[in-house]
């Protein structure tokens, strides 16, 4: 069933301090129970659908990316320690020079 905005906007009134949530189950359909009363479907418009599935598909690549993230910083603080340690060890084999200019 689609609402036109009006419709959407009496019915948001209506629902106002009550329960509503969203099941995915219903194929993004917004199920809203008025604390013991009758429970109203709104359908998603094309747009909204589309949002959603954009909210799905960027969440699930920030959580597949922040995993390879928690596997790859180990290795990279590795290296920059390394590379740190070889530097030192580099630094500290360089012979002080007189610092003086008094040639």
């Amino acid at each position: 069933m689609q609402f036109g905005a009006l419709q959407l906007r009496t019915l948001k009134k209506q629902l106002t301090n009550q329960q509503v949530s969203n099941d995915n189950t219903q194929g993004g359909a917004i199920m809203a129970k008025a604390d013991k009363k009758e429970t109203v479907e709104v359908e998603h418009t094309p747009e909204q659908k589309n949002f959603h599935s954009h909210i799905q598909s960027l969440t699930r690549k920030i959580s597949q990316h922040q995993f390879e993230i928690d596997e790859l910083m180990p290795s990279l603080n590795m290296y920059k320690q390394a590379l740190a340690e070889s530097m030192k060890s580099q630094v500290d084999d360089i012979p002080e020079e007189n610092t003086n200019d008094n040639n």
